[in-house]
C-alpha cells in the first residue's frame, strides 16, 4: 500500500518528456529482440543488437514521420517505475 502511494507521488511529481509527432516506445524483457525490430523498420542497422543487456539506456531512433524509442530490456536490475521511464510515458500521452 506504501509502495504504491510512493508511486502515485512520484507520478504527480515527473514532468512529462517533450516530444512532437508520432512515437513508439519498444519496451519487453531483455533479448526478445526490440532492437532487431528497430533496425528492421528503419531499413538499416542503426540500434546496436546481440545476447543480453545491448541497451542500456532510452535511446531514440528517428525515422521519416516518426520516431522509434528503445527501451533497456525489463529484468532484475532495471525498473520501468523511474523517473526517466515515467516521464516518458507521460510524453507519450500528452
Amino acid at each position: 500500500k506504501d509502495l504504491f502511494k510512493m508511486l502515485l507521488l512520484l507520478m504527480e511529481k515527473t514532468e512529462p518528456m517533450p516530444m512532437e509527432g508520432h512515437n513508439v516506445g519498444l519496451f519487453g524483457i531483455t533479448s526478445t529482440g526490440k532492437s532487431t525490430l528497430i533496425n528492421a523498420l528503419l531499413g538499416e542497422q542503426r540500434a546496436e543488437t546481440g545476447m543480453g543487456e545491448t541497451t542500456t539506456s532510452i535511446t531514440p531512433y528517428e525515422a521519416q514521420g516518426y520516431v522509434l524509442w528503445d527501451f533497456p530490456g525489463r529484468n532484475d536490475e532495471v525498473s520501468y517505475f523511474s523517473m526517466q521511464y515515467i516521464s516518458f510515458l507521460k510524453g507519450l500521452s500528452t
